[in-house]
């Protein structure tokens, strides 16, 4: 096992992340009759997909997919734990973060947030104060759409598109146009802030 990064093997701090790679007796040399054996079995290497980090004690966490990673500037977000941070407000019911298209960065992080029904108003400003404290500043999403709880459907397995509920998923602060939610919360729509 170990844990590759852009620049090789990570570090064991427990920060870094990296794609978990696998070999050993146990691990498939192929995927059976299946195109995805030339991406995900290389050198020898069982590439899984999965992003973790690894402690000094050589302990590994599971923090995100490739797939869900948001790239920025070099960088990667991992969208899952933005949403867990978002998640830890009080009054956040759900949020999904997903990468939108950056001219300069290649993608930054928006925000998808349903608040809870009975709890005091979150705003943008409050909610980037909120997570101001708990992420580095360059995981910080550029915007927030506001959505209410009907609009972040589950499905299992994800859908990439549900044009029925879309309309519903719109931002006022500007013109919208669709993107889909990597991580299964369905199609909404985004403010383009430039």
């Amino acid at each position: 096992m170990k844990i590759v990064g852009a620049n090789g093997e990570v570090a064991w701090d427990g920060k870094e992340m990296g794609e978990l790679l696998l070999r050993g007796p146990w691990i498939a040399e192929e995927y059976y009759k299946d195109e995805r054996t030339e991406e995900a079995f290389q050198d020898g290497w069982l590439h899984t997909g999965d992003i973790a980090v690894i402690n000094g004690e050589g302990y590994v966490k599971l923090v995100d997919r490739t797939k869900d990673l948001i790239k920025s500037g070099g960088e990667w977000i991992s969208s899952v734990d933005l949403e867990n941070e978002l998640m830890a407000h009080p009054a956040v019911f759900e949020a999904c973060v997903v990468g939108i298209p950056h001219e300069k960065w290649g993608e930054r992080p928006l925000a998808c947030v349903v608040l809870k029904d009975n709890a005091q108003p979150a705003g943008k400003d409050e909610l980037l104060q909120f997570l101001n404290e708990r992420v580095v500043k360059w995981w910080l999403p550029d915007d927030f759409v506001f959505l209410p709880s009907t609009t972040l459907p589950k499905r299992t397995p994800p859908q990439s598109t549900i044009p029925e509920i879309a309309p519903s998923c719109t931002n006022s602060s500007g013109p919208s146009t669709l993107i889909s939610c990597r991580r299964g919360c369905d199609p909404l729509y985004q403010s383009r802030t430039g």
